[in-house]
């Protein structure tokens, strides 16, 4: 919050918005840090935004995108679900009986986010291709927005 409230001038309030317990933060006293930015005679952020990291919104959005998708993900020849069963990194998962039909009390709610993701509903984990060898498993592994091993087409 400290470093938003400095240096960031408007563009703080997107801080807020993704983290909308950062508002009730109390920095402290700023007047320091503000007749120091004051001192060097510093561009405004908006200047570093355009000139400097003008593809940053691309890659980090001001606001989140809502997920492009949510919801599970059956195979129709089994009739099964895919079910992480809040896995940590690194783990394989399987499919199981749905949770529609009856099934245990697993992990089967998904989101295919903007950034070509699958991850399970309101975690930070996401489907990897842990290679790209014929059969290799899909694990769970931090997302990391860069697509490659993470990255899954959608077709309607």
């Amino acid at each position: 919050k400290r470093v938003a409230e400095v240096w960031m001038d408007e563009f703080a309030e997107y801080i807020y918005r993704r983290r909308p317990h950062y508002r009730n933060i109390d920095p402290g006293d700023l007047t320091v840090q503000k007749a120091f930015r004051e001192k060097l005679k510093c561009k405004p952020f908006r200047w570093f935004m355009k000139e400097v990291a003008f593809d940053l919104p691309k890659y980090y959005p001001p606001v989140e995108p809502s997920p492009l998708a949510t919801g599970e993900i059956r195979n129709t020849a089994s009739n099964l679900c895919i079910d992480t069963r809040f896995k940590d990194q690194n783990e394989k998962f399987n499919l199981q009986k749905c949770t529609k039909d009856g099934g245990g009390g697993g992990e089967q709610q998904f989101e295919f986010s903007w950034h070509k993701d699958i991850r399970p509903k309101r975690r930070n984990v996401c489907f990897d291709a842990s290679s790209s060898a014929p059969k290799s498993p899909v694990i769970l592994f931090s997302c990391h927005g860069m697509q490659g091993n993470q990255r899954f087409k959608y077709n309607v």
